[in-house]
């Protein structure tokens, strides 16, 4: 009676040639994983770098000697010298002089007179007023200012005027004059504190918004 063909097959895959076979390539391969594990170990330990260990030296610092001391000097001695007496005359007090002072008599001092204060005419203001209009260059419409030099004496009185400038009106002009010679006075000027005579000027206008 014949095996079945598929437990012939079984019995072939499990036969102890084979099974020898198995174990010899997995004691193969355990051995050659072994060894590339040994080997790659030893490469680890010979790659890492064994400890380093830094010892710091302290640096010596040399103590700066002090200098010497300076050499003493030794003064040289000098002899001593004993001064020779010496007699010191005293002068003998002089006699005493008696001085009597004859007081003179002070003159006193010319006072001094002040400068005397020159000063120049001065009008009195209150007689200096207008004359009365002419009634002729009134109605004509005639106005304008006349410019007079005045003479004035040592007491301030006018003694002399006339036209400098003219006012365009004779009758203007001849008013102006007579006026002022008539009615206006002034303070006499002076000089080196003397009264003198002096000139002035004056100008005289007649408006008719002031006719009167």
């Amino acid at each position: 009676m014949q095996r079945p063909q598929h437990m012939s097959v079984a019995a072939n895959r499990y036969s102890p040639e084979r099974i020898g076979g198995i174990a010899f390539v997995a004691v193969l391969h355990v051995a050659l994983i072994w060894a590339l594990a040994a080997g790659l170990a030893q490469r680890i330990a010979l790659a890492i770098p064994k400890e380093i260990t830094a010892v710091v030296i302290p640096k010596q610092v040399e103590e700066a000697k002090p200098p010497p001391p300076p050499a003493q000097l030794q003064q040289p001695t000098l002899p001593q010298v004993t001064p020779p007496d010496i007699e010191v005359n005293t002068p003998a007090p002089a006699p005493a002089i008696s001085v009597q002072m004859t007081p003179h008599p002070v003159t006193p001092a010319a006072p001094v007179n002040p400068s005397p204060v020159s000063t120049a005419v001065t009008g009195v203001t209150s007689t200096h007023t207008i004359p009365p209009y002419p009634e002729m260059e009134r109605r004509m419409g005639h106005e304008g200012t006349v410019t007079l030099k005045i003479q004035i004496d040592n007491t301030g009185n006018v003694t002399d005027a006339q036209v400098e400038q003219s006012s365009g009106s004779q009758a203007l002009d001849q008013a102006a004059v007579e006026w002022v010679k008539a009615h206006w006075k002034y303070k006499p000027a002076i000089q080196n504190g003397t009264a003198v005579a002096a000139t002035s000027e004056a100008a005289v206008k007649f408006s008719l918004k002031n006719a009167r």
